[in-house]
């Protein structure tokens, strides 16, 4: 480990839990930390948690991209949060429940969640009612599914906005007719009725969500590589669910 990872892991720790962080700002190469950073969906939570003394350190050119890309991040999260609200209530009214997957569901958990870069809208939804949310979604301004035979869900798009209905959490890509597969997926069979609110937003059980990020993480660690952020989302779960 390098020492900008390893100023990067304790910048986190600091964010999230309040640690310290044991490293000499003008030693850092703040360009390479504000890469590693965005490459890992974080440069908006440790660009917050920076002191004023590390901010001192950060050369102007790298300071001035990261606080331009900070506040991007965060009005995209505000638009996010905007629009998955109007899917939520979109969904409700047409009798279809669901809960969100990652996303504010996983940010609910941290100190301050809107410091959570948010990509996309994950909502889950009952197998059988899969198709009758896309088509709810299209009748308002949503788009044609642009990954229909995707193994557990349907994206659409309205505008730069993206909107993922799942029938099944992601991770769930084991052979078809795996014995563990089928467990699993009966295993969230009751994932909807047994879904809670945090301040009115539904989310998983916090059984279900174990498992779920669980699963996520286990499908980055297999297809692109387990990202720091899948690792902060279970950190902080368990943090807030231990304590």
């Amino acid at each position: 480990m390098n020492k900008t990872e390893k100023a990067l892991l304790q910048l986190t720790g600091r964010a999230l839990f309040g640690t310290p962080a044991d490293f000499e700002p003008s030693a850092v190469d703040w360009s390479a930390l504000y890469h590693e950073a965005s490459n890992q969906a974080l440069s908006l939570l440790i660009w917050d948690t920076l002191s004023d003394e590390e901010r001192g350190s950060v050369p102007d050119d790298v300071g001035i991209r990261w606080e331009q890309d900070s506040f991007r991040h965060i009005m995209n999260n505000e638009q996010l949060l905007y629009e998955q609200e109007q899917v939520i209530q979109l969904l409700t009214a047409a009798s279809i429940p669901c809960v969100i997957l990652k996303g504010s569901s996983s940010a609910a958990n941290y100190p301050q969640p809107s410091l959570r870069i948010m990509g996309d809208i994950d909502l889950l939804v009952r197998p059988e009612q899969q198709m009758e949310a896309v088509k709810a979604l299209q009748a308002n301004g949503y788009g044609d599914v642009l990954d229909e035979k995707h193994h557990c869900h349907m994206t659409l798009h309205k505008d730069e906005i993206a909107v993922e209905v799942h029938k099944e959490p992601n991770g769930l890509f084991l052979d078809g007719n795996s014995e563990i597969l089928g467990r699993i997926r009966n295993y969230f069979s009751d994932a909807i009725d047994r879904r809670q609110f945090m301040d009115g937003l539904p989310v998983p059980s916090d059984e279900h969500q174990a498992i779920i990020l669980i699963l996520h993480k286990l499908e980055h660690f297999t297809t692109s590589g387990l990202g720091l952020r899948q690792l902060c989302d279970w950190a902080v779960f368990v943090e807030k669910k231990d304590g």
